[in-house]
């Protein structure tokens, strides 16, 4: 049986070239999703995939942030730069979607997304749960970190004889989350459609964690080292590449 769980095209099953199946995870839960724009073309619809899309979303009362998550690209153009909306849309809104279109394609379609979905129960629920457990293991990680860097930071600014308020704990927060993201968190949420107020990291994977762990680790050292914003920004943003990319 095929591997719905990777993001690579897998050829034992042809249709995985025309709507590839691509995996996320969320808190250590692992979700899969197609991209509509590849299931419109699939299904061979005769319509518009804009005025499909809108109205299909309309007519099945499909959630955005449940069902799918909307998305912005440019694509360059001989006539200028356009902005094209994109549908990551879970498996359950998939097939549904294929089996409305009531054809061949449709059929095979579904068919398709019932064997990912198969595929994907033979690991659950133990390795499931294991990711799960090891994204929590992560999250109490970075919250002691997190601790141990605020420490850090008062005892940095009473030796210098300054005030710490809550807004410099934030602040070193977003220095954090700004380099293990490579952007702002505002523009990172937008990206990915979260529009709820839990905590950020609530929403990172296992690896942003660590990443967010080791350079809160860090940065409590480069603090008792009495090292400046600007230096400890560079500093860090080099040791994650060297720990975590150039290894």
């Amino acid at each position: 049986m095929m591997n719905c769980l990777t993001n690579t095209t897998d050829l034992t099953n042809p249709l995985q070239a025309f709507i590839p199946v691509i995996k996320d995870y969320h808190q250590g839960v692992v979700v899969q999703y197609v991209n509509a724009r590849d299931l419109h073309s699939f299904l061979e619809s005769k319509r518009d995939f804009s005025n499909w899309m809108k109205e299909r979303i309309k007519q099945y009362e499909f959630k955005k942030g449940k069902d799918y998550h909307l998305l912005t690209k440019k694509v360059e153009q001989v006539s200028g730069a356009k902005t094209l909306k994109e549908y990551k849309i879970t498996l359950p809104m998939a097939k549904e979607l294929a089996m409305v279109e009531r054809n061949k394609q449709g059929k095979l379609a579904r068919q398709y997304f019932i064997q990912c979905e198969a595929a994907l129960s033979q690991i659950a629920p133990g390795t499931t749960e294991e990711l799960r457990k090891q994204w929590l293991i992560e999250r109490q990680a970075t919250k002691t970190a997190y601790q141990r860097m605020c420490e850090a930071l008062y005892k940095h600014r009473q030796r210098q004889g300054k005030i710490t308020n809550p807004c410099h704990y934030s602040n070193e927060a977003n220095l954090i989350n700004r380099i293990v993201l490579d952007m702002s968190p505002v523009k990172w949420k937008q990206a990915n459609n979260i529009t709820d107020d839990k905590d950020l990291r609530s929403h990172f994977n296992a690896e942003q964690l660590s990443k967010a762990e080791y350079l809160e680790n860090a940065n409590g050292f480069l603090l008792d080292d009495n090292q400046s914003y600007e230096v400890r920004k560079a500093k860090l943003k080099a040791m994650l590449n060297n720990r975590f990319i150039g290894a």
